[in-house]
């Protein structure tokens, strides 16, 4: 049974991940909520809208379907090109870039302003129907109608924009369809862990000590046991074994195959000002198996004095030498720490 530590750990690991990733889900589909009106009419294609409809429509922002084809009489030359200009350092106009293009659809008395990639003369145009912003409303439809007396009084408080739906513009999906497959994935991986412990990592880097229910049983026992086990921050030192809690694991090394421990000091500053220091104990394991511990120095210094008691055959502090070493012949350190426990032992006995 896993009615242990090492079990509660593995609980605690599934119900965090499931906790994170049901959020995850939750906004996915939330985020698809929103973009549903878009994305039906995106993948639904135009639809084709009457001219009576258009002109009794009050409100084309409660039109469910409202990607749709319209057709008119008549279409005006080009009223306004939209433009953005880029300058240099001496104000100088370096580019030129056409941002939006308006024409008008007309019909036989009301007029439907468009907005298009390019110069049309078709009268039969796709694209979203909106209302009319508030910015074209009340800054360039008077404009519009100043310099093109035609359209005066004519246009519709709405306009088509052609060029909504020409590229796809829900770059949004793209990241919410990795959330989604992802949220979905570990949620899967939750309930397998829950129906199988063994299926969890925390059981399967168990395994490489023995039997994963009985190296957890062993665990457990020396947990239990008055006195021989010491906590720091979200650490446990056992007379064999580390246990470093993370949100969603458990990092676990054996003592006896620790090679090489050292301390660790980060400097934290804001804007190049320091502000403070965390302090870590970093311990390296014969099977490449790394923990970093954090907690306070004081902390950290307790943590340290208590391992160099369990294992004081280990390497102990950092140097570059000695991190060279690790990096270019670890098996070197992993062999004459092996001996030195054996001769410590021997030394013992």
């Amino acid at each position: 049974m896993w009615d242990n530590t090492i079990g509660q750990q593995i609980q605690r690991s599934n119900r965090n991940l499931f906790v994170v990733n049901f959020i995850l889900l939750a906004l996915s589909l939330f985020c698809f909520y929103l973009s549903s009106r878009y994305l039906i009419n995106l993948f639904s294609g135009p639809q084709k809208i009457e001219e009576s409809e258009i002109l009794s429509l009050q409100d084309p922002s409660k039109l469910f379907r409202y990607n749709v084809t319209v057709t008119g009489k008549t279409i005006t030359p080009v009223l306004y090109t939209q433009t953005h200009l880029s300058f240099d350092k001496d104000d100088k106009v370096v580019s030129e870039t056409t941002e939006g293009i308006y024409q008008a659809l007309c019909f036989k008395e009301r007029a439907l302003l468009v907005s298009v990639n390019q110069s049309t003369k078709s009268t039969t145009l796709s694209g979203a129907l909106i209302p009319m912003p508030t910015d074209i409303s009340s800054s360039l439809v008077p404009r519009l109608e100043h310099d093109y007396p035609p359209v005066k009084g004519r246009l519709l408080p709405m306009m088509l924009d052609t060029t909504k739906f020409n590229a796809f513009g829900g770059s949004g999906l793209l990241f919410m369809l990795p959330m989604l497959g992802l949220a979905l994935w570990n949620l899967r991986k939750v309930f397998m862990r829950r129906e199988d412990y063994q299926l969890h990592p925390i059981a399967k880097r168990l395994s490489k000590y023995g039997m994963a229910r009985e190296v957890a049983a062993a665990i457990e026992q020396e947990i239990r046991l008055a006195g021989n086990k010491l906590w720091i921050g979200t650490a446990m030192l056992t007379d064999s074994w580390l246990l470093s809690r993370l949100p969603f694991d458990l990092k676990i090394g054996r003592l006896e195959d620790a090679v090489w421990i050292y301390k660790k000091e980060t400097t934290q500053s804001v804007n190049f000002i320091p502000v403070g220091k965390s302090h870590a104990l970093m311990f390296n394991f014969a099977d490449k198996n790394n923990i970093e511990v954090s907690g306070s120095g004081k902390e950290m210094d307790e943590l340290l004095v208590a391992v160099a008691k369990k294992v004081p055959w280990a390497y102990f502090g950092y140097s570059a030498e000695v991190l060279a070493l690790w990096n270019q012949n670890s098996e070197a350190m992993i062999t004459a720490v092996k001996k030195g426990k054996s001769d410590f032992s021997k030394g013992s006995s």
